[in-house]
């Protein structure tokens, strides 16, 4: 059994993760993996990255799971990093680059304002708007309620979820346009939602 305070610092840590995901997206190292292994200095000459440097990211994939590392050193993709190809089915690398990307770092907030009423959900939202500069952006992951509700799985899931809500703690599972309107009640301007390969989706607004 993993002892406790490692399995914290793995949470504390697991930006790492995300960052290196977020470079073999943009080098596009799986579309490049797609045709079959390639050594690491293949791959520096084809991405123009240095070499040294690609090979220890390349290895970091390989002990998560993303890659496989074959006996002659070269790396192969596995099921998990063909999910990183561009326009294939399923994939998942749009989602990391935005994840990874530099703006999801400047503010963000995961599955808070859905525990709130509306009066406290301002009252957060304008502290947020307080602290950041104009134009920064806010990041929410939270659960979007559809418009018009359909028996789909994810929509079941996400109004049951806001029945939880009201039950435990007052706050709700909100439409497009309820966080439009309470992200404009807060200063701020909602720019994006971007649905994700979970329930959860991103939303992205802008302070004014």
């Amino acid at each position: 059994m993993r002892a406790p305070a490692l399995t914290l610092i793995d949470l504390l840590t697991g930006y790492r993760v995300t960052q290196a995901l977020y470079v073999a997206a943009r080098l596009a190292i799986a579309d490049r993996l797609a045709e079959g292994p390639q050594g690491s200095e293949e791959l520096a000459r084809a991405t123009g990255a240095d070499a040294g440097a690609l090979r220890r990211l390349l290895r970091a994939l390989v002990s998560f799971g993303v890659l496989a590392e074959e006996a002659d050193g070269r790396f192969a993709l596995t099921e998990v990093g063909a999910l990183l190809r561009d326009e294939v089915p399923g994939s998942l690398r749009a989602g990391v680059i935005f994840y990874g990307d530099q703006r999801h770092w400047k503010a963000w907030a995961k599955w808070i304002i859905h525990d709130w009423d509306d009066e406290h959900s301002l009252a957060i939202l304008r502290n947020c708007h307080r602290a950041m500069t104009p134009g920064a952006q806010l990041l929410l992951v939270e659960r979007v309620v559809p418009e018009r509700i359909d028996p789909s799985a994810d929509t079941q899931s996400t109004l049951l979820a806001d029945l939880n809500m009201l039950l435990l703690t007052g706050g709700h599972e909100r439409t497009s346009t309820e966080y439009r309107t309470l992200l404009g009640g807060a200063g701020f301007a909602l720019a994006r939602i971007v649905p994700t390969a979970t329930p959860l989706s991103v939303i992205e607004a802008t302070r004014a």
